[in-house]
């Protein structure tokens, strides 16, 4: 750290006009073509934000803490700014009138240099999860309602924004809150927190971020890791079987704890899994993990059935599967705590490696009992819980450790400093796989831009009437 700037893990912000970043680098190459403003107009009066640092500092070893104070036209402004050792930077801003204030506009321009690919995600595999390429065009836009993360770059790195809600915002169309358009200088990224007049007679508080990307160097040999889903109901006949382990990769195999597809959080039988473990070790799987779901679980336990109110994500769903149903939970809630501790004990009684952390994304919930209303997404208590279960599996396992997380069409890097692979590509189960461009591939599946290996997960027969495979096209 110094005065005006951090630089972590080949990226470095500097902030020499106020708390926005005024530079930021990924790799030795410039991601802006001009500082990051917060302007609109106050009162009537074109604004921007204007502030200093105050003396209030935290520095160690994982995180900068740094207070700013300024005005924001007729508005006092009170900013924390906070930088993780992974390039997270989270900014929280109150501005707060001396008296009934209108305030026609209020945007965050992000000027982007030479960028070619991005990608936005909400969790979801509809629309509001998209990736590509960058018209060339002047006059190209991508016009977004609310969506809680946007990625903006290319195939060597980019940068994220994220926010966990739009509290607080009041645009003039709702599905036009966020705008991507190419201008006659470059690339902008305009984030429209308040296009209408609004009074405010109460501080106005806003949460947001930003992440460079990529927020770690690819692992050396990473291309010969072999991953595998092993659900083989004999698995001492699959271990003595036909060689699905390669020779001199890494073959990680991934095991459920009880039944294949079953969102379980303890082995049924502890022993039997034990006994697995330990014979997939004899086929050279050289790294087990066992299969959870970050915000999902089964709804038979105890455990749930004690502190299912409290842990349900709202909306909230239920599937019911041959092994029985499982419920939404959120990550916001004291699910995460059990999450850990079910982790744990599974680690120690097993002999796994790690984890398989399916449906890893934050997912919008509004729930009251735990802090989500009106509504979020949880993005900082996802990054929390990830962080939590990463150290436990470092802490226990050391570099033999792994935490693998699927995330299919949504690539939020705020945890994947976290996690050692993602697994992508489910979306096309339900989404044209003809939609599938190179510019698209390189924004959503490739591991490049952000630093963490990736792999494809083949379309599933059991998603498609026919039951045939769906087969990518050029």
């Amino acid at each position: 750290a110094r005065e005006d700037g951090i630089a972590m893990g080949g990226r470095e912000y500097e902030f020499a006009e106020g708390p926005l970043p005024s530079r930021i680098v990924s790799q030795g190459r410039e991601l802006l073509r001009a500082p990051v403003a917060m302007a609109g107009r106050v009162a009537g009066k074109p604004s921007t934000l204007q502030a200093e640092r105050s003396s209030r500092t935290s520095e160690g070893e994982a995180e900068i803490v740094r207070e700013w104070q300024g005005m924001f036209g007729e508005l006092t402004g009170r900013i924390t700014q906070r930088v993780e050792f992974d390039g997270f930077m989270l900014l929280s801003l109150e501005l707060t009138p001396t008296a009934p204030t209108v305030v026609e506009e209020l945007h965050i321009r992000i000027p982007f240099a030479s960028v070619s690919l991005f990608h936005h995600a909400n969790g979801t595999w509809s629309n509001l999860s998209d990736a590509g390429g960058i018209g060339g065009a002047v006059g190209w836009q991508k016009a977004l309602p609310f969506v809680p993360y946007v990625w903006v770059g290319d195939a060597s790195g980019g940068l994220a924004w994220f926010c966990e809600s739009d509290w607080n915002w009041h645009p003039r169309g709702a599905a036009h809150a966020i705008d991507l358009s190419r201008t006659g200088d470059g690339v902008d990224l305009t984030i429209r927190l308040i296009d209408e007049p609004t009074v405010l007679s109460e501080p106005l508080r806003l949460e947001f971020g930003f992440m460079a990307t990529p927020v770690k160097p690819l692992v050396s040999g990473w291309r010969d890791w072999r991953p595998m889903f092993v659900s083989a109901l004999n698995i001492p006949a699959f271990a003595r079987g036909r060689r699905w382990s390669t020779p001199g990769c890494r073959n990680i195999a991934v095991l459920w704890n009880n039944h294949v597809g079953a969102f379980s959080h303890l082995p049924t039988d502890p022993q039997d899994f034990r006994t697995k473990v330990d014979t997939l070790r004899t086929g050279d799987w050289g790294t087990v993990v066992s299969y959870y779901a970050l915000n999902q679980t089964q709804t038979e336990t105890a455990e749930y059935q004690l502190a299912e109110k409290e842990w349900r994500r709202d909306p909230y769903g239920e599937n019911t599967l041959t092994t029985g149903s499982c419920a939404t939970v959120c990550a916001a809630s004291t699910w995460a705590d059990f999450l850990l501790y079910a982790i744990d004990r599974t680690m120690a009684g097993a002999g796994t490696d790690g984890v398989y952390l399916d449906c890893s994304n934050p997912r919008f919930c509004k729930s009251p009992k735990h802090g989500c209303a009106p509504g979020r997404y949880p993005l900082l208590a996802t990054r929390a819980l990830q962080k939590r279960i990463y150290a436990l599996v470092r802490e226990r396992h050391g570099e033999k450790g792994l935490v693998y997380s699927h995330n299919s069409e949504n690539h939020f890097v705020t945890t994947y400093a976290f996690s050692d692979l993602v697994l992508n590509g489910e979306q096309y189960n339900r989404k044209d796989l003809r939609t599938l461009t190179a510019a698209k591939f390189r924004a959503q599946l490739a591991p490049q831009p952000y630093g963490i290996p990736a792999f494809v997960l083949p379309t599933l027969v059991k998603f498609q009437k026919n039951k045939e495979e769906k087969m990518p096209g050029a």
